[in-house]
């Protein structure tokens, strides 16, 4: 699908403000927000887009006027000129104002949890203005990401994941038991050793919310249903995984720690990052552990499609073969021999990145 940027602002301009008083802040939050095809459209703007602000005021309750959209833009004539480019441009930094920035994203609402029912997932919340966003963005990163794992098909459940949107940072760790650097957690249950059921949480005012942990967990909830092991995914296919479909910015800012921790010589070996069963202790150490194990997926994928990945996680979950060779394995001649050779073309894959 291909927009010129001038028909995007005609459409922006014509369509109604949302009836519960919804400010459209920035291009960023109206794309995360926008619909299931917002990556699509979001691939066909040029990089002038992010300075480009569009406000929409709110609607008038009482009459049903759908406001005034004003605009600010800076180097438009740039825009016009470029506006068939397809330029990759970053996610994060477009959202100016997050939900947590709103009040109306900070408040959370006494008396019982209230529940907001959809095909796919049942998002149980105190704040139906959070739980609204999150669900959105869940259907529309579940369109994505599961087209993404299962090319020509999709992942299908039995039943809705239940989704718990916690009020704080407090009432998130005392459900959950995470430490401070968790944002958020996807729980699965088992029986017979099979996946029967997940349940994923989210708490309100976590940074990058809609745009990095939403997907993050839905990657971990989409991709175990995709495995279905019965001796589990190993910690950084998994993390590695669900780092995959952060928001570029997100990814982008992982990919400059794991820089400066290879020139600081912190970087664990692949084979030690490939045979951890746990998580480090140190918050450093768990983002380069997160950042190398993205690093090595996304190697994983130069190699092979997505299926090869995912036979590599069921073949490893619970293994205690090397990684070299198991990886030669699954992905035949394309992949490297031993552990040294494997290094040494993770190591160059680093730097052509």
């Amino acid at each position: 699908m291909r927009l010129p940027v001038l028909s995007l602002l005609l459409f922006l301009a014509a369509a109604p403000a949302p009836a519960d008083d919804y400010v459209l802040h920035e291009w960023g939050y109206f794309l995360e927000n926008g619909g299931p095809d917002v990556l699509d459209l979001q691939a066909q703007l040029p990089p002038e887009v992010p300075n480009w602000r569009n406000t929409r005021e709110p609607t008038d309750s009482s009459t049903g006027a759908t406001g005034r959209v004003t605009a600010e833009a800076s180097g438009m004539s740039t825009v016009a000129a470029t506006a068939d480019e397809r330029l990759r441009i970053l996610r994060g930094p477009l959202v100016a104002r997050t939900v947590a920035d709103d009040r109306r994203g900070t408040e959370a609402a006494a008396g019982d949890w209230q529940e907001i029912p959809g095909p796919r997932f049942v998002v149980r919340h105190r704040n139906a203005y959070v739980a609204g966003r999150v669900l959105h963005a869940l259907d529309a990163g579940w369109s994505t990401i599961s087209r993404a794992m299962v090319p020509g098909g999709a992942v299908e459940w039995a039943k809705p994941r239940e989704v718990l949107v916690h009020p704080d940072a407090e009432s998130f760790r005392g459900a959950t038991g995470q430490p401070e650097w968790v944002d958020g957690l996807t729980q699965h249950q088992t029986r017979g050793g099979r996946l029967v059921s997940q349940r994923i949480h989210f708490y309100m005012g976590s940074q990058d919310l809609l745009t990095s942990t939403v997907p993050h967990e839905l990657a971990h909830a989409l991709f175990h249903s995709v495995v279905d092991s019965r001796r589990g995914i190993p910690s950084w296919i998994d993390e590695g995984v669900a780092v995959h479909f952060e928001s570029e910015a997100s990814r982008g800012r992982r990919a400059r720690r794991l820089e400066r921790a290879l020139a600081d010589e912190r970087v664990p070996t692949a084979a030690a990052i490939a045979a951890r069963t746990d998580y480090p202790v140190d918050p450093a150490d768990v983002e380069i552990f997160y950042a190398a194990s993205h690093s090595m997926v996304e190697y994983l994928l130069s190699l092979g499609p997505w299926s090869k990945l995912v036979e590599l996680a069921r073949e490893a979950g619970g293994r205690e073969e090397a990684l070299a060779p198991l990886v030669r394995r699954v992905y035949g001649g394309t992949a490297p021999g031993d552990e040294a050779a494997f290094e040494r073309a993770w190591g160059e894959y680093l730097a052509r990145r």
